[in-house]
């Protein structure tokens, strides 16, 4: 036997794809597991110094640092420090705005939005002047690139991640660009520095921000964030072409459309100052970069240095990320503001197009698509002239000018059934894969809907061996059952009517998608084209092979009856040729059909050995035009869509929507393996019900919540006084109704023997839990540091009045003490007005975009720079929002948010005491809140 007998004897059988397509996925997921790890650190850190960015991380992590706290005011201090060091190294490169005189005011707008925000700046903004910059008084430069960071974290958390990392690589970049233009090496562009205080709270930063001279000089950003704990930050929202652009100049591309189509949506819930930066007032093109694997630790107190995934790695391809990206803007030319597409390929590779061009692109496969296999199946169909089989001729059969055994004849050489034999078998596995999918959603969200928070990569094991099971087993039954006529055999032309389907169910896709795309501006579903194209290339290669070989569209060579059919080792009574498990199989001998047959039987036989012969050859080419590719980049969309929504299920997030995006990507993770099905052997159907079998029985019965994937309460502190020297305390958590009732509540020594008051759940599922717990707070200061003393009288905690000047307006009083932030409400009437008075008197102005809209306002938020500041605000409403001689009325409080310093035994005690997979975070601003009831 020759070689190339070996080798295609070799191709032959069916350990061979086999292995191939085992191995293909087992790579793909293999690959795109470890490179959704950060990056090592390199040698050669290319003008970055990492150790001393951990070092600065340390400082800035030592304590929570919300803006109501003093080491907020420490880590300001530390930041001007570090800040006078680079620039005193480098004179002359770096102008610093220590900001304490700013102010502003604003009313968030959406629909659920009726309060307004008085905020006094701490920002410190630096700049670093580009080359364009003349330097003449007058001429400063308009197309400056704004960098943008938090140094406030929340009360609940030591700010590693949210935003200790965004920090100290900005703070990398500004000693990058100042020692690189020393040096003779700036960039064209002006940089500016927004290092900002009071993110957390409400964007506050960045819109005091808006009030500073150079923020007219920006017309891009970069705003560095964090909304999970460590691993590898994601470019997840950018606003147009231009600035994405940036971000091909970086060594570790992470990112993806899909996600910003998803805040765009609403699915993902948060918001950072890229939404100020593109708002009204500023409308900037940008990027936002942030981190946001393992959510359940965001807004804790186990976002700290220790704690943190990745660890340096993480830091390092913040740092890297930021360093790169930033360069690219201050060094772009002036770009389009088109919409763009743009996901990165295994971290290495970053693609990046417009918007339009895709749907160009899309169309393009539209139109040339269907032309491409018409015009195949006409060329194979004029080669079958040579019978008398040709379409032109079918006419005569209906004119009973053509015997039934010869019409017979001609539909096998035209392979007509066969090809709708493929096309029902993968329309039928399409259709029963997508009713089991649904039903394993319902299993999840029945049984275990909270498994995927500490157990995802199982979850999708469970889900992907479960889409590869319910897309064969119809071909199982069905081999079962010869009577139905649908056997999918594993001759190749029987593969390239499957592929035929799938080449369909894509085109079907492809159009869907290109309607978003155009109607909707969606960019997410870009792997679709190229799916598509993929399943076209290797349908025209298995149309080709027939072409070639002079045979219909998937052969002749049928057996009507009474052949035997070898499958997976079964033997079974059907209807077309046999099959061995080495191979492709052998046909038996045939039985005489009629007069006719046996003129004809030595030309099929001679043919069918040919048919095979080449059909060998092309059946790897089909499979890699096909499956890699649409497999590589679903596979990537699964493991980010499961690391960005796995875990905020426990914020109230849908959990049927969540299992239905992963079934829904793992179902098209596997269904190009569907065309290959006849040449896999069993084993690896019974290797693949084993994972599934395992991985669904562990994630239905085990506990979904661990120590390192804990469950999330938010806690909260009222003091309500009644304004006649009585209190009352009311302690409170929040988090998923069936585990915080049940589960976290009993666990509190406060509750024991108290009367606790669960509300209702909400309709995602949250509810939240109060009882007065006996342990109240002081608010700190000079006067409770000795002894951890507790008040029950508000002159210990805040001093209030409140006069009626008309009918239409009044003017509040409010000082809290060690503390500067309070708060209005108003219970029966919005206010259309307000006033603070400050230091310099000027009337206060709402900024452009944020004025007041006309329903009016529900509560005020007043905060200061100052601690323990006295605020006097005037408000005013409109005729008709009171009735005549109707008081105003509502409640003033004040905000805390240290805890530290012993002041809060009941947040120390829900801390000690919470249940090992659990941890606390925040519900408001403050974690205890003083407020008094006024009528005026």
């Amino acid at each position: 036997m020759t070689s190339r007998n070996l080798l295609k004897k070799f191709l032959a059988h069916r350990f061979v794809p086999t292995i191939l397509v085992a191995a293909s996925y087992i790579a793909i997921f293999a690959v795109v597991l470890v490179t959704d790890d950060p990056p090592p650190v390199p040698s050669d850190q290319g003008g970055l110094n990492l150790t001393q960015a951990w070092d600065d991380l340390h400082v800035i992590t030592s304590h929570p640092h919300p803006v109501l706290s003093h080491a907020n005011d420490h880590v300001r201090s530390y930041l001007l420090t570090r800040l006078n060091q680079i620039a005193s190294a480098n004179p002359s490169q770096i102008h610093i705005v220590d900001d304490l005189s700013l102010n502003a005011s604003w009313a968030p707008f959406g629909p659920t939005h009726s309060h307004a925000v008085y905020a006094e700046s701490t920002n410190i903004l630096v700049k670093i002047d580009g080359s364009q910059v003349s330097g003449n008084e007058g001429e400063e430069e308009r197309d400056a690139v704004l960098f943008s960071a938090h140094y406030d974290s929340v009360s609940t958390s030591y700010g590693a991640t949210d935003n200790g990392m965004g920090l100290v690589a900005t703070l990398q970049m500004i000693q990058y660009l100042a020692e690189a233009k020393r040096r003779g090496h700036g960039t064209k562009k002006t940089a500016v520095f927004n290092i900002n205080n009071g993110e957390e709270d409400g964007l506050y930063g960045a819109h005091l921000f808006m009030e500073h001279p150079w923020s007219k000089i920006c017309s891009t950003f970069l705003n560095v964030e964090g909304a999970g704990a460590g691993g590898r930050p994601l470019l997840f929202r950018t606003t147009s072409l231009s600035p994405t652009l940036s971000f091909t100049h970086t060594h570790h591309p992470h990112t993806n459309v899909i996600s910003a189509d998803a805040y765009a949506r609403g699915v993902v819930r948060s918001s950072t100052d890229y939404k100020v930066y593109t708002g009204p007032n500023f409308w900037m093109q940008g990027l936002d970069f942030a981190f946001y694997k393992n959510r359940a630790r965001y807004h804790t107190l186990q976002d700290d240095m220790r704690d943190v995934e990745g660890g340096r790695r993480a830091l390092w391809a913040m740092m890297e990320s930021v360093r790169d990206a930033g360069v690219g803007l201050l060094d772009a030319k002036e770009g389009r503001k088109a919409g763009a597409v743009y996901f990165d390929v295994l971290g290495r590779f970053l693609v990046v197009l417009p918007l339009s061009t895709m749907i160009s692109l899309d169309v393009l496969l539209l139109l040339f698509g269907p032309i491409s296999i018409v015009w195949f199946l006409y060329l194979i169909n004029t080669k079958q002239s040579e019978n008398g089989c040709t379409f032109r001729f079918n006419r005569r059969i209906w004119r009973g000018w053509m015997s039934e055994l010869r019409f017979r004849e001609c539909m096998r050489s035209l392979g007509v059934r066969e090809v709708l034999r493929g096309l029902g078998l993968f329309w039928i596995c399409l259709g029963l894969s997508a009713i089991g999918e649904a039903g394993l959603v319902l299993g999840y969200v029945l049984f275990n809907p909270f498994i995927i928070h500490s157990h995802p990569l199982l979850v999708i094991t469970s889900s992907l061996s479960f889409s590869y099971l319910a897309l064969i087993a119809p071909t199982y039954i069905i081999n079962k059952f010869p009577s139905l006529k649908l056997k999918l055999t594993s001759i190749p032309m029987t593969m390239t009517a499957s592929l035929l389907g799938l080449y369909t169910f894509t085109y079907v896709f492809l159009f869907i998608a290109t309607v978003a795309e155009i109607s909707l501006g969606v960019g997410g579903l870009y792997w679709v084209g190229l799916w598509n194209g993929g399943s076209l290339g290797g349908s025209l290669v298995g149309l080709g092979v027939q072409l070639r070989s002079g045979r219909g569209v998937v052969g002749s060579g049928e057996r009507e009856a009474g052949e035997t059919i070898h499958g997976d080792g079964d033997s079974v009574q059907g209807v077309d040729e046999g099959l061995h498990e080495n191979g492709y199989g052998s046909e038996e001998e045939e039985e005489a059909m009629g007069e006719d047959e046996p003129l004809m039987s030595g030309h099929r036989e001679r043919s069918l050995d040919k048919d095979r012969e080449t059909s060998n050859n092309w059946w790897i080419l089909q499979l890699l035009l096909s499956l890699p590719l649409p497999v590589l980049l679903i596979s990537q969309l699964l493991v980010l869509l499961t690391g960005t929504l796995g875990q905020t299920l426990v914020d109230g997030s849908s959990s049927t929507f969540v299992y239905f995006a992963i079934c829904f990507l793992s179902f098209l993770v596997t269904l190009p393996v569907l065309p290959f099905r006849p040449n896999l052997h069993r084993t690896l159907t019974y290797v693949t019900l084993g994972a599934f079998v395992v991985s669904t029985i562990y994630t239905w019965t085990s506990f979904p919540f661990t120590r390192d994937a804990p469950f999330k309460v938010l806690f909260r502190q009222k003091l309500e006084f009644d304004g006649e020297g009585g209190m009352r305390e009311v302690t409170s958590l929040t988090g998923v109704g069936a585990y915080l009732e049940r589960l976290v509540m009993s666990e509190i020594p406060s509750t024991w023997g108290k009367e606790l008051r669960c509300g209702k759940e909400d309709e995602d599922g949250i509810v939240m839990c109060e009882w007065e717990s006996g342990l109240l707070p002081n608010p700190g200061g000079p006067s409770f540091r000795e002894g951890g003393l507790s008040s029950t009288t508000l002159d210990d905690w805040m001093e209030f009045s409140v006069t009626r000047l008309n009918e239409t307006s009044a003017t509040f009083r409010m000082k809290g003490l060690n503390t500067r932030a309070c708060k209005i409400h108003f219970d029966n009437a919005r206010i259309d007005y307000y006033h603070v008075h400050h230091g310099d008197g000027s009337p206060t102005s709402m900024q452009p975009g944020y004025e007041i809209l006309p329903r009016g306002l529900r509560s005020l938020r007043v905060w200061s720079r100052e601690w323990e500041q006295e605020f006097v605000v005037e408000v005013a409403w409109n005729d008709g929002r009171l009735g005549e001689g109707e008081l105003l009325k509502g409640n003033v409080g004040c905000l805390w948010s240290e805890f530290e310093n012993g002041g809060m035994p009941a947040f120390e005690e829900v801390v000690k005491f919470l249940p090992s997979w659990s941890l606390v975070t925040n519900l408001d601003d403050g974690l205890v809140k003083v407020e008094v009831p006024f009528v005026v």
